[in-house]
């Protein structure tokens, strides 16, 4: 899922961030967060190798359209046609096989080079500085990985499309 922020506000994004680590959660979902970029974050869900294209594009739209239901005044939907100023952008299509997604420790070119950073679901406050340097990034590297055990529980997109179907269609 992407999550992005408007006028490159991060605390926004942050806030969103959290509602959808608690749908996460309540779904028993494992999920991990990244940097995009100056103000954006990806989350992400290790899936198994059966999780078909499909299911896997299903599922990140339905979980997108729950962060909408607990946070309507906040964020808006890709492709939504709603008003998107001062709104957090939710994206569900990067799931699909013609899209891109940033991979971790991607270096964002600039005058002040940016890394897609990693990070603990702990380090996601609004305090947080999303200005991750190479060289802040050789020294996290060194002490810690945020995303250890990242591919130990794999879920099915295919399983999870179903439940989400199953229980939740009737509010969309």
């Amino acid at each position: 899922l992407g999550i992005d922020s408007p006028d490159a506000d991060a605390t926004k994004a942050i806030g969103v961030a959290h509602t959808a680590k608690a749908i996460l959660d309540a779904l028993k979902l494992p999920s991990y967060a990244m940097t995009s970029g100056i103000s954006g974050l990806h989350l992400l869900i290790a899936l198994n190798k059966e999780s078909s294209e499909e299911a896997a594009q299903q599922v990140a739209e339905y979980l997108c359209k729950l962060i909408r239901l607990k946070t309507p005044d906040r964020v808006v939907l890709e492709g939504s046609g709603d008003p998107e100023y001062g709104k957090v952008k939710l994206e569900f299509s990067s799931n699909k096989s013609d899209s891109r997604i940033v991979a971790p420790y991607s270096l964002f070119d600039g005058e002040n080079p940016l890394v897609a950073t990693p990070l603990s679901w702990g380090e996601l406050s609004p305090e947080m500085d999303f200005d991750f340097s190479p060289e802040l990034i050789i020294k996290r590297i060194k002490n810690s990985d945020p995303w250890e055990g990242f591919g130990r529980r794999k879920v099915s997109a295919n399983d999870e499309w179903e439940k989400l179907e199953n229980h939740y269609s009737f509010l969309f």
